[in-house]
């Protein structure tokens, strides 16, 4: 499954980030650090992307017993809950 990241300035596409085997239920990035990218997914993972190197997450992070419907992330730390 796939997030597509898009420029509200120009509406020009971004980039498509990818790496979730079921569809992404969680996104966050409003409180983020700059160029951060935090998903969740019905995959039990947490992806975290730095839009400044492509597609393909930065980190990926399992634990989660179902599915991750929230996600947050600031400078140090990221939280998820499923």
């Amino acid at each position: 499954m796939q997030v597509q990241l898009y420029d509200l300035c120009t509406s020009g596409h971004l980039s498509t980030m990818r790496g979730h085997a079921q569809p992404v239920t969680s996104l966050n990035i409003h409180s983020s650090p700059p160029n951060t990218l935090v998903t969740g997914a019905a995959d039990r993972r947490v992806r975290v992307f730095d839009t400044r190197r492509g597609s393909q997450p930065a980190m990926t992070l399992s634990g989660h017993q179902g599915a991750v419907v929230s996600t947050q992330c600031d400078d140090w730390k990221v939280a998820s809950g499923g």
